[in-house]
């Protein structure tokens, strides 16, 4: 079985036509994919893709989703960043202590991060933190580090919003905190009521924080997710085009 192209026999040849091109600004990505022949004409598909306005969305520096459970008493935001500071925002919570918990799938993050910083925030009585990110386990993970008190730093911090969940910080708040921040090693773990409420989720295992303040644990996770793959280079797309060059000569040569 073979098909004709421009007096070239061709039998059942990959034309390698796959780039992508991703502009993040803009928030497209154009995926041009590879079709199998024989057909009379060389084709490829296009697909453009535009991603959702959220805060989730998977960008150009995340590898996958990131699954997390956590429950702070009484809220939380979870970051990314480095040992210098914080970049990234990539989980708001928006609920109650005890409806926290749930698996929820995130965007990762950014290739260029390597530690996740958990904001967590007292409503008004002695709180608890824990949970995982990812395979890792907050309260039993290494060279886990917690801030001093931050709370004056987050503009219109409320504890009535704290209590049900729903205060939402700034990113340039923490970011403009973090240089005055110190870090040292959290206490150990213990497990008070809301602990006991996720025995799953907890293991019997939970940082205390001090009510109505606002720390920021910092959690390393060794190293960063790797980068979305980029645009094929121009010359893998010229080294594809060379072999089918090659190819058709040995048919022409075998037709001859």
């Amino acid at each position: 079985m073979y098909v004709d192209w421009e007096g070239v026999r061709i039998e059942e040849v990959w034309l390698i036509c796959a780039i992508n091109l991703s502009i993040p600004a803009q928030g497209f990505s154009i995926l041009f994919l590879p079709v199998l022949y024989p057909l009379p004409k060389p084709i490829c598909l296009a697909m453009s893709c535009r991603k959702p306005a959220a805060t989730q969305s998977l960008s150009a520096g995340s590898a996958k989703a990131l699954n997390i459970q956590i429950v702070v008493d009484n809220d939380f935001a979870l970051f990314s960043g480095t040992n210098t500071g914080v970049n990234t925002l990539l989980y708001q919570n928006n609920v109650v202590w005890n409806s926290q918990g749930l698996l929820e799938a995130i965007a990762d993050a950014p290739s260029t991060d390597n530690v996740y910083y958990l904001l967590a925030m007292g409503g008004g009585s002695p709180e608890e933190a824990f949970g995982t990110i990812g395979n890792i386990n907050i309260t039993t993970a290494t060279g886990v580090k917690v801030s001093n008190n931050l709370e004056g730093s987050l503009s219109g911090y409320s504890l009535g919003a704290v209590t049900d969940g729903s205060y939402t910080p700034s990113l340039v708040d923490v970011q403009a905190a973090f240089p005055t921040l110190t870090f040292s090693a959290p206490p150990a773990p213990g497990c008070a009521t809301v602990c006991n409420n996720f025995p799953g989720l907890s293991n019997g295992q939970s940082f205390l924080i001090d009510g109505g303040t606002a720390v920021l644990f910092a959690i390393p996770y060794g190293g960063s997710p790797a980068a979305v793959p980029g645009p094929l280079p121009i010359f893998g797309v010229l080294s594809a085009f060379q072999v089918s060059r090659r190819i058709r000569r040995r048919l022409r040569r075998t037709d001859g």
